[in-house]
């Protein structure tokens, strides 16, 4: 962190002047071309365009200050762009095929939506979020850590997924927008929790996606208060579950380490303004790490206890 930012005498970063307009989205069906033929699009150093992109592989292409592009092939679909304009306020999917809402989900959690955010001023965390009586748990943690499989246990309990795997937090650092009930799991894993008849649409990579409905009915809000953080630890060969409150820095770090798309860059003013902001959501938000073993059966446990913390610091006597 000391080696990334100055910890003295930032300069607030100046604010987007559309940043609360609505962002719209389309799909464009069109042959996408590799290397790109714009001009102006530059890529990271060690990204030889010349050489064709490896299936599965992602490119992350600036062709303006605030316009930049996406570049991909997955599923064995033909190259695939998307297009993200923060002037215009728009993303827009290109590819030579029909993708039906599973694929265009799938990519746009990850890592559109987050990286958008990012570059949008916005404090954007790799966190799920559950949606609890009015208010939000917000879920943090490495890849393989288990935020998937803690969400299909909330969502078996009947609670709304409100977003996975991208939370991002309003300006005032309160509340948590409404992200996607897409969730990205195993087969496996789904199937032990769920039951078999469970319904898995298998669209990328290694993991599947199951569409848990929308995260909230019509009329609701945009944005759930946050009542509490809880940080997944590395699984531990304790076989018992343990909830610990933590304190700075402690709590600091748990969300510090979990800001959204860092592994692509963004201008130092972003980063500047997402550790003020991290820092801060940490000091005003209950922040909890969560210990538990590698094991299934301690699911249901989990989310009690975590159902428990909320309540207690939440006020909200969620159910």
């Amino acid at each position: 962190i000391h080696a990334d930012v100055a910890l003295e005498g930032l300069a607030a970063a100046e604010p987007a002047s559309a940043r609360g307009d609505p962002v719209s989205f389309c799909f464009v069906r069109e042959d996408v071309a590799w290397p790109p033929v714009d001009p102006g699009a530059t890529f990271h150093p060690e990204c030889d365009v010349t050489e064709a992109l490896p299936a599965n592989a992602l490119v992350l292409a600036n062709t303006g200050a605030r316009v930049w592009d996406w570049y991909t092939a997955f599923d064995d679909l033909p190259m695939t762009r998307v297009r993200c304009d923060l002037v215009e306020r728009s993303i827009t999917m290109s590819c030579g095929e029909d993708l039906d809402r599973f694929r265009i989900s799938y990519h746009l959690i990850s890592p559109v939506l987050p990286y958008w955010a990012r570059r949008d001023g916005r404090l954007g965390l790799h966190a799920a979020v559950i949606a609890l009586d009015g208010s939000a748990v917000v879920i943090l943690g490495d890849k393989t850590m288990g935020k998937s499989t803690l969400c299909a246990a909330f969502h078996k309990r009947g609670h709304a997924i409100w977003s996975d795997d991208v939370a991002v937090i309003t300006p005032d650092l309160r509340s948590v927008y409404r992200g996607s009930g897409m969730l990205r799991t195993s087969e496996d894993t789904a199937q032990a929790i769920l039951g078999d008849g469970v319904r898995l649409r298998k669209c990328s990579f290694s993991k599947h996606v199951m569409d848990t409905g929308p995260a909230s009915a019509a009329g609701e809000p945009e944005a759930l208060p946050i009542a509490a953080i809880f940080h997944l630890s590395p699984f531990s060969d304790d076989p018992s579950l343990r909830i610990i409150r933590l304190h700075d820095p402690l709590a600091r770090m748990a969300v510090l380490r979990n800001l959204g798309s860092t592994a692509f860059p963004a201008p130092p003013a972003i980063r500047e303004g997402e550790f003020l902001a991290a820092t801060a959501l940490a000091g005003a938000t209950p922040v909890f790490r969560v210990i538990r073993p590698r094991d299934l059966a301690v699911l249901p446990e989990t989310v009690e206890q975590i159902l428990r913390f909320a309540r207690e610091v939440d006020g909200a006597h969620v159910q």
